[in-house]
């Protein structure tokens, strides 16, 4: 059952949304009409892409924090967890006032301790108190991480781990060391590099060492991963938007510049150490203005690009790749400007790397006439007061981009703590966050006349779940219609939820708004339980303004995964790009929690996604789950699960494609997916639904899948494959989904 149903008792991006609805006439009745038939769809899938970011250091990490924002997030459906390390847990920099000439970090992440020996005599570095081999250290002239590496950090990797969560691992900060004195440098010289760059002012200064050293620098970094014990779950990230935190003396373009130059040799040598177990990578967390800008020319994203564009024709015999594109977007009302200028820059030679933002957060950044005001720039306007139902119109606007991975949202949005008192919060909106982060993939289209009352729905043959808020100045009744709901929910029980900052302060002021097991506590009934019936009328629902509805029955799928937990190294998503600024027709998508791989298209739209898995099992269980409005034509579509097997460096041996029987006959497009097959090649003929294709749910039955038998001669030890899911040739919005143990 959904943790979140335990307990008892929008606009695009960009518009101004503040007193949204406050001239509209009065409502009688606002009706909306959500379609659960197996065969509607809604494009882009309701997929899992929130997560959050988190301290990871050694004062949080050691009260519990860390591994409670880890828990919390996974019994949500979290897909992914962040840790930051800042320069201060890598470099021992002096700090002095700026009179007296030396060089300051100006950057603070705990207030009142300024100093880099504060920092790390108080354990504010990663590392725990009294714990001095510093992350990395000289090894016989070449720097390399230390093995073993820091218990903090190896300790919360595992607790993100156990959870089924991926690591987005970010290190911003050239490695150094602890003087044998133990008090701070007072030069350029950390102790393992000489820096280069003047310190940034009134912003955080994140310097590099001269060009001559990228390569020094990328084998130190290239060396972590195995320190930190393997590749897997983990995707890694260096330096906080490059563009102006390098050095005070260049310009944006200089500094993008000369931070390509170092990402090209960091990423070439992981690829190199990390092999067929691939240590996935993202670059170049860029934020909200530099790609705020029209026309959509790309901005300063096409900065980055080009340059990387440039290295990779230098070196064509050299891998340097882009997993991720990320972004650390703090206006995510910018939404517009920002993925526009992102699928420009991006273009289309990286169809396999999709936008992940790795910190985000909506009106902190701001500029005239973007729905924000200048109350709205703290953290208890923006999440924990009346109006903070606007991080769900900018959450929604950002989750149904199609070329978005991952999103990462601020630990302090499940608990705040204030920094003078260190008495802990717990904002309201946490809750509609976390329900939305728990939706199916299987979204549901909505029909609703009310453009003040986003709604959005999911359901699967088991499950369905809504989420609904008022953006408009008055209470608005909304009526449901739900219709087509699958046999298996028919006779089950529908609970209806309302939450809001009244709500909380009135039933929990001052407390968690949940139990030790993170079950909601203090939430209202909208309505009573409902028994369903196949199509429902519910009774017109008064939300408040600023209220927010949660609606969901039905049984849930266990989060966790056997075969993440035991076999994933990797995922990677397809995407369609144009070279415009057009959004993509297709989308991918893996849930390491629930082990789906999920592919959606819209009509014309090519689709794929696929994971690395290790220690491939000799059969393979599977289940298809399938919502697709418009058809799916059998002269027309095509879809299945595709098998690359593996040498030990990762080349494909040989192709097999299992093709879902129902669309025998069209060809699928490896071309336009940039998924060429290997020329050992074969396609069997695969009843991907088993019995269940006459179903009217959806769902297909379990079948084995036999990847010992496909295996070809020279298969690699490490018994290596790319499982991935296609779809194309829909008429309409389609979702295709593949359940992994």
């Amino acid at each position: 059952m959904l943790v979140v149903l335990a307990a008892c008792g929008g606009g695009g991006g960009g518009d101004p949304i503040d007193g949204a609805g406050a001239d509209a006439p009065p409502f009688v009745a606002t009706g909306a009409v959500i379609d659960f038939a197996s065969t509607s769809a809604a494009f882009p899938p309701t997929v899992n892409k929130i997560g959050f970011n988190s301290f990871w250091n050694a004062i949080d990490n050691d009260d519990g924090f860390d591994a409670w924002v880890i828990r919390r997030s996974a019994a949500f459906r979290a897909p992914m967890i962040a840790g930051l390390i800042e320069p201060k847990t890598l470099t021992n920099v002096a700090y002095a006032p700026p009179d007296t000439g030396i060089y300051a970090d100006a950057y603070e992440e705990f207030p009142r301790k300024q100093s880099a020996a504060e920092l790390d005599a108080t354990g504010a570095a990663l590392w725990q108190p009294g714990y001095r081999a510093e992350l990395f250290y000289d090894n016989a002239g070449r720097v390399e991480a230390r093995t073993p590496t820091d218990p903090d950090l190896a300790a919360i990797r595992a607790t993100a781990h156990a959870a089924g969560l991926i690591n987005f691992l970010q290190i911003s900060g050239t490695p150094g060391r602890v003087p044998p004195s133990g008090a701070p440098s007072t030069t350029l010289d950390n102790g393992l590099f000489v820096l280069n760059g003047a310190p940034t002012t009134g912003g955080n200064w994140y310097p590099l060492p001269a060009a001559a050293d990228y390569p020094a620098l990328g084998h130190a970094f290239a060396t972590l991963p195995a320190a930190l014990g393997g590749t897997t779950s983990t995707i890694y990230g260096f330096w906080q938007e490059p563009s102006h935190t390098l050095s005070e003396a260049i310009s944006p373009g200089t500094s993008i510049g000369r931070y390509t130059g170092f990402y090209a040799e960091v990423a070439s040598q992981m690829a190199a150490a990390c092999g067929a177990r691939p240590c996935p990578i993202g670059g170049a967390q860029l934020n909200a203005n530099d790609g705020d800008a029209t026309p959509h020319d790309g901005a300063h994203y096409a900065m980055f690009m080009d340059a990387l564009r440039a290295r990779r024709a230098a070196s064509p015999g050299t891998p340097i790749p882009l997993d991720y594109f990320t972004i650390q977007n703090y206006a995510a009302q910018w939404n517009d400007n920002v993925f526009a200028n992102a699928r420009v820059a991006l273009g289309t030679d990286s169809p396999w790397t999709p936008v992940l933002m790795n910190e985000w957060d909506y009106c902190v950044n701001t500029r005239t006439d973007d729905g924000c005001t200048p109350a709205s720039n703290t953290f208890p306007k923006r999440y924990d007061e009346p109006g903070a139902w606007r991080a769900l119109h900018y959450l929604r606007d950002t989750l149904v981009q199609p070329d978005l991975s991952h999103v990462l949202l601020r630990e302090k949005v499940l608990r705040d703590r204030d920094p003078d008192t260190g008495v802990h919060s717990y904002p309201w909106i946490q809750v509609p966050i976390l329900f939305l982060a728990s939706m199916s993939e299987l979204r549901r289209p909505v029909a609703l006349a009310d453009p003040a009352l986003p709604i959005l729905a999911s359901g699967d043959p088991d499950q369905l779940t809504i989420i609904a808020w008022n953006e408009g100045a008055t209470a608005r009744p909304l009526a449901l219609s739900l219709v087509g709901l699958p046999p298996a929910l028919v006779g089950t029980t529908l609970v209806m939820k309302r939450w809001s900052a009244a709500i909380r302060d009135a039933r929990c002021p001052g407390a968690d708004v949940m139990d030790a097991q993170y079950v909601i506590t203090c939430w209202d009934d909208a309505a009573a339980p409902v028994v369903l019936a196949a199509d429902l009328n519910l009774p017109a629902l008064s939300v408040e303004a600023g209220e927010v509805v949660m609606i969901s029955a039905g049984r849930h799928p266990a989060y966790q995964s056997t075969t993440f937990a035991d076999r994933y190294l990797r995922a990677q998503l397809h995407v369609s790009r144009d070279g415009t600024d057009a959004a993509p027709r297709a989308t991918g998508h893996v849930d390491p929690r629930t082990g789906s791989i999920t592919v959606g298209v819209q009509a014309g739209g090519a689709g794929a996604a696929r994971v690395r898995l290790r220690d491939a099992p000799t059969t393979l269980p599977l289940r298809v789950r399938l919502a697709a409005a418009g058809g799916l034509r059998a002269e027309a579509a095509v879809a299945g699960v595709r098998v690359d097997y593996l040498d030990d460096a990762g080349a494909v041996l040989s192709s097999v494609v299992h093709r879902d029987g129902r669309w025998p006959t069209a060809a699928a497009p490896w071309s336009a997916l940039d998924w060429p097959l290997a020329t050992a090649q074969r396609e069997v003929a695969t009843d991907l639904c088993g019995r269940g294709c006459d179903r009217t749910d959806g769902e297909g039955e379990e079948v084995i899948i036999d990847l010992a038998a496909n295996a070809p001669t020279g298969w690699g030890a490490d018994r290596a494959i790319d499982l991935g899911v296609f779809l194309a040739g829909a008429d309409g919005d389609a979702i295709y989904r593949v359940d992994l143990p």
